[in-house]
């Protein structure tokens, strides 16, 4: 069976392996453009549980997600979202692990200001954890992009970019380029090349322009000292990023 992630972050937390580990609540009130909602802060990483959001604007409004690395550059995590007017809801997403001056942030595109609240669940822990994301950003190169290799002395257990869930979409690219492509995931063991006989996405997937792809992978994936996690782009595809996030326990 699947494990859900809410709960083992929370063992992982009991067993100190999340040293510093603090809970948050970010939030941002009367936002009517792009605001940030979160900043991870100097020697922390930080996990996104969700986003919740309140609109009793007077009338029905579109908004979205977007992580921004620490060079200031947005990708998004969710496509437009509508959420009618008077209503409260929920928004599970897939996100990356924080890094320090990385944010969460939130762009309304139509309408906002009074009365359009949004909170985010947040925790917190020290930046020397062996929990983080192993992400690409900017342009992925046409052909193999290797995300992640397992470090020596390590074993690593990849897991759902969607808190709380199972192990079921590990996998996530997100395409900025201004045309769809064509993606396939590897997971190569050490020693062997990255080709069809590693192919864990099978067929090719197409994602859209400003389209956040994940891919299934129930049972979830266990990597070996030298395995390679890789993503074969169709063509070489500027603003994008492709991510995975990883515990690594010494082996």
């Amino acid at each position: 069976m699947a494990l859900n992630i809410a709960q083992n972050i929370l063992t992982i937390m009991g067993y100190g392996l999340l040293p510093g580990a603090k809970c948050i609540q970010a939030s941002v009130f009367d936002t009517a453009t792009t605001s940030v909602l979160y900043t991870c802060p100097t020697g922390k990483k930080a996990i996104v549980f969700g986003v919740r959001r309140l609109n009793a604007t007077g009338a029905a409004q579109e908004f979205r997600l977007e992580y921004v690395d620490s060079g200031s550059t947005a990708y998004r995590l969710t496509s437009v979202i509508s959420q009618g007017n008077n209503t409260y809801a929920a928004t599970d997403f897939p996100c990356p692990i924080l890094e320090a001056s990385e944010k969460l942030q939130v762009v309304v595109s139509s309408g906002g200001g009074a009365s359009n609240h949004f909170w985010a669940s947040v925790i917190e822990f020290n930046s020397n954890a062996n929990l983080k994301s192993a992400k690409l950003t900017g342009t992925l190169a046409s052909g193999d992009n290797t995300v992640y290799t397992c470090p020596a002395g390590y074993n690593a257990l990849v897991l759902d970019t969607k808190i709380p869930e199972d192990f079921a979409r590990p996998l996530v690219v997100f395409n900025g380029s201004g045309s769809s492509k064509t993606i396939q995931w590897n997971v190569a063991p050490t020693g062997i090349a990255v080709g069809a006989t590693n192919a864990v996405t099978v067929p090719r997937t197409t994602v859209a322009n400003n389209a956040i792809d994940t891919q299934t992978m129930s049972g979830g994936i266990m990597l070996n000292s030298g395995d390679v996690v890789n993503v074969n782009m169709s063509a070489s595809t500027a603003t994008s990023m492709a991510f995975i996030n990883v515990l690594e326990l010494i082996n």
